[in-house]
C-alpha cells in the first residue's frame, strides 16, 4: 500500500488584486512592508490602459487584475480535475507559496487572503461529485467534430445513478440530445467511474461557443458544463498574397502555404510581394571562461577551449544561413574545462533536426578533462541552413567549444563564449552573433509601402527588433520587459478588440483557450504616434507593462509586431506556444490586416 501525492501542481504566479490589497491595508492603518509594491504596480497598470485605450476592455485596473486571475484558477481548475481522474492518485497540492513572509504571488491567495479570481472556477472542479467532460482540444476548427472523453467522478461515498446524458448547445442555444450512456455501478472506495471513450460530436459547423452539459440526475449539483470554442482557421478571401518570408525555420514557409490565400516563398531581395513576414531566434546560452595558462591536450590550439557557451534547448542554439545548398561539413569542438569525471555531463546534439550525438559524455569518450575532441557529421543543407540544437536535457547541460562549418567555398569557425582567435593554419574563429534579418534594405521597401509582420521568438529576438525599429525611427523605443523570471513567478497576456483579433476571444487575459505558455513571453517598452497597441504583457513584481501585439507605421509601410511565443514554431505542429487553430486564425487575420483586407 502507497499514498500518493503530487505537489504544486503547475502553478504560476498571477497578480494581486492590487487595488483591493491598498483598500485593505489603509482601513488597517495604512502601513505595510509591501503599500509601496502594491501602490506603484496599479499605478503603471492606470496609465497603461489609458495610454493605450484599453478602458472599454477593464474600466478598472481591478477588473484586469482579477480577469487574469480567472486565468490561473481555470487553469488550476482543469489540471486537478485531469489529475483526479487517475485512481492511483490520493492527495493533490495546488500550491503552497501564500504562506511565505514575503509573497512571490504564485499561490492561491494574497498575503491578505483575498482571492485573485473567481473561486468558482475551483470549486465545480473539485466537487465531490463531478460529471467530467473532457475535449481532446478545446479549440475546434469549424465544420470539425470534437473528440470527448466522459467521466464520473464520486468521493461522496453513495451510491449514484447508473445513466448520464449528454446535450450540446450551439452558439444560438439550439440543444442537440447527443446520447445516454451506462455508468459503471458504485463500489466503495472507487472514484473514478469512465462513461464513453473518444465519442464524436456532430460536425461544429458555426463559429463561436458551443456548450456540453453532461448530467447524472436533475438537480445543477449532478451537472456540469464545458464549453468549446469553434473558429475557422481560414476566413474566405478572393485575393492571393504573395508573402517573402524572412525566417529562421524554413518549415514555416511550408506552413504558410498551406493557407488557402498565401503564395510564400523565401524572401528575394529583387522579388515582388504583397507582405513581408520576419522572424528570427537568438540564443546565446550561458558563457564560462577558465585559466587561459591551462593546457588542452590533443590540440595547438588551446585558447579556442578555454571558453564555452552551454545550455539547453530553450537558451542556446546555432543558426547558420545562405550557405551553399548542398552537402555541407559541420565539425564540433569539445574539451570538458569545467566538470571532471565521466557522467558528469551527458548530452544530445542535432543538427537540422537530426541527433548526430546522442548520450555523448565527453569524458567518458576521451578519457579525462582537458582533452581536445573534434567530431565531425556531413549534412545535408537542401535550403542552405545549418542549425545546431540541443533536443533533450540529460545530466547537465549541453556545451559547446568551438563550431566550424564548411559547404562549398564558404567556410565559417565559431569561438564560442570567446574572442575572436587566428588559429595555427590563419583561420580566424569568431564569436557567435547571429544576423538580425532586418537590414536596411529590408526596411527601405517597408517605407516605400509593403508591410512587415514582426514574429520574434523569444525576448533577445523581441529586443532585437524593437531597436532595429526604434533606430529606423518608427517609434521610441524604450527597452523590453524580458521574460518571466520563472515559471512559478508567472507572466501573462490580455488582449482588447482589433481587427488582428477578430473572430478570437477578446477584452480579457488570454486564458486557456489560447494556450499562450509562460516561457518565452516578452512585450516591448515604447511610445510613438502612430502605434497602436492591442496585447499587453505583464510579469509578477514588475512595475513595466509592455506591448505584445501592436501596429506602427515606417514611412508608407504598416508593421504589425507581435511578442506572443511559438508563433512560427507552431501553427502547425507541437505545442510549443499558441493552440494552432487560434494562431492560424491569427496568422490569416495579421496577413489580410496588413494587406488592406
Amino acid at each position: 500500500k502507497e499514498i500518493v501525492v503530487w505537489g504544486e501542481m503547475l502553478g504560476a504566479a498571477v497578480p494581486d488584486n492590487h487595488a483591493a490589497m491598498i483598500q485593505e491595508i489603509q482601513k488597517s492603518g495604512g502601513t505595510s512592508y509591501d503599500l509601496k509594491d502594491h501602490q506603484e504596480i496599479l499605478q503603471a497598470y492606470n496609465r497603461f490602459l489609458d495610454r493605450w485605450k484599453f478602458r472599454t476592455a477593464f474600466p478598472t485596473a481591478e477588473a484586469l487584475f482579477t480577469n487574469i486571475g480567472d486565468k490561473c484558477y481555470d487553469f488550476w481548475g482543469r489540471v486537478i480535475e485531469t489529475a483526479r481522474l487517475a485512481e492511483a492518485n490520493d492527495f493533490l497540492v495546488i500550491s503552497g507559496w501564500e504562506s511565505t513572509a514575503i509573497e512571490n504571488h504564485s499561490g492561491l491567495l494574497d498575503n491578505l487572503r483575498g482571492f485573485k479570481g473567481n473561486p468558482g472556477l475551483l470549486k465545480k472542479r473539485l466537487s465531490p461529485f463531478r460529471p467530467v467532460i473532457k475535449s481532446r482540444s478545446l479549440v475546434i476548427p469549424v465544420g470539425s467534430a470534437a473528440v470527448l472523453d466522459l467521466f464520473l467522478l464520486n468521493e461522496t461515498g453513495q451510491a449514484h445513478r447508473r445513466t448520464a446524458a449528454l446535450a450540446l448547445f450551439d452558439p444560438l442555444g439550439n440543444k442537440k440530445t447527443l446520447g445516454t450512456f451506462p455508468i459503471p455501478e458504485w463500489e466503495n472506495d472507487r472514484f473514478v467511474y469512465p462513461i464513453a471513450d473518444s465519442l464524436v460530436t456532430p460536425p461544429l459547423n458555426t463559429e463561436g461557443k458551443y456548450r456540453l452539459k453532461l448530467s447524472v440526475g436533475n438537480t445543477a449539483s449532478r451537472a456540469a458544463e464545458e464549453t468549446l470554442l469553434v473558429v475557422n482557421p481560414f476566413p474566405e478571401s478572393e485575393i492571393i498574397y504573395k508573402v517573402g518570408a524572412l525566417v529562421h525555420e524554413p518549415m514555416f514557409i511550408r506552413r504558410l502555404n498551406a493557407f488557402p490565400f498565401v503564395d510564400a516563398e523565401p524572401y528575394r531581395e529583387n522579388g515582388s510581394y504583397d507582405v513581408l513576414i520576419a522572424s528570427t531566434r537568438l540564443l546565446y546560452g550561458w558563457r564560462s571562461e577558465v585559466d587561459p595558462n591551462r593546457e588542452i591536450a590533443g590540440t595547438e590550439d588551446d585558447f579556442l577551449y578555454h571558453t564555452e557557451s552551454w545550455g539547453y534547448w530553450k537558451n542556446l542554439e546555432y543558426d547558420f544561413f545562405n550557405l551553399p545548398k548542398g552537402k555541407v561539413k559541420v565539425t564540433l569542438r569539445f574539451a570538458e574545462v569545467t566538470l571532471k569525471n565521466p557522467g558528469d555531463r551527458i548530452m544530445n546534439v542535432a543538427i537540422n533536426g537530426d541527433t548526430v550525438l546522442k548520450d555523448f559524455d565527453i569524458v567518458a569518450t576521451v578519457g579525462g578533462p582537458n582533452i581536445a575532441l573534434d567530431t565531425v557529421f556531413v549534412v545535408d543543407a537542401p535550403e542552405g541552413t545549418v542549425k545546431i540544437t540541443v533536443p533533450k536535457l540529460t545530466v547537465n547541460y549541453a556545451k559547446f567549444s568551438a563550431i566550424k562549418v564548411e559547404a562549398g567555398d564558404s567556410v565559417i569557425a565559431i569561438n564560442c563564449g570567446g574572442k575572436a582567435y587566428t588559429d595555427k593554419n590563419g583561420l580566424v574563429w569568431k564569436p557567435y552573433r547571429a544576423a538580425l534579418n532586418l537590414d536596411e534594405s529590408v526596411l527601405g521597401k517597408v517605407r516605400d509601402g509593403i508591410p512587415l509582420l514582426l514574429l520574434p521568438d523569444g525576448a533577445e529576438a523581441a529586443d532585437a527588433y524593437g531597436k532595429a525599429l526604434g533606430k529606423a525611427g518608427t517609434f521610441q523605443y524604450l527597452g523590453h520587459v524580458g521574460n518571466v523570471r520563472a515559471s512559478w513567478m508567472g507572466a501573462w497576456f490580455f488582449v482588447r478588440a482589433h481587427p488582428v483579433f477578430a473572430g478570437l476571444p477578446v477584452n480579457q487575459a488570454m486564458k486557456s483557450y489560447y494556450q499562450v505558455p509562460v516561457s518565452g513571453s516578452d512585450g516591448l517598452l515604447l511610445d510613438g504616434e502612430n502605434v497602436e497597441v492591442f496585447v499587453g504583457y505583464g510579469r509578477d513584481h514588475d512595475r513595466n507593462i509592455g506591448a505584445a501585439a501592436f501596429t506602427a507605421r515606417l514611412g508608407k509601410g504598416k508593421i504589425l509586431f507581435f511578442t506572443l511565443p511559438g508563433m512560427v514554431r507552431n501553427p502547425n505542429g507541437k505545442q510549443a506556444g499558441i493552440h494552432p487553430v487560434i494562431l492560424k486564425r491569427l496568422l490569416s487575420n495579421s496577413i489580410r490586416y496588413l494587406c488592406g483586407e
